[in-house]
């Protein structure tokens, strides 16, 4: 199971924090888009993402 928020909470978090994105399809389901920072994130539908706070290597 994956702890994290929702990319369009991604306010809370700190602009510095590394994040792994997940999109999250109409199932539930999450699928590993990428990792970045969240001060990079641009994401279309940002409800559709979920975020996991990371390393800059993708660790968790």
């Amino acid at each position: 199971m994956i702890k994290g928020i929702y990319a369009d909470e991604a306010d809370k978090l700190h602009p510095e924090q590394w994040v792994n994105v997940y999109h999250i399809d109409f199932m539930g389901e999450a699928i590993f888009h990428s990792t970045c920072q969240v001060k990079d994130l641009n994401l279309d539908e940002p409800e559709e993402y979920g975020l996991e706070l990371t390393n800059e290597d993708g660790n968790v």
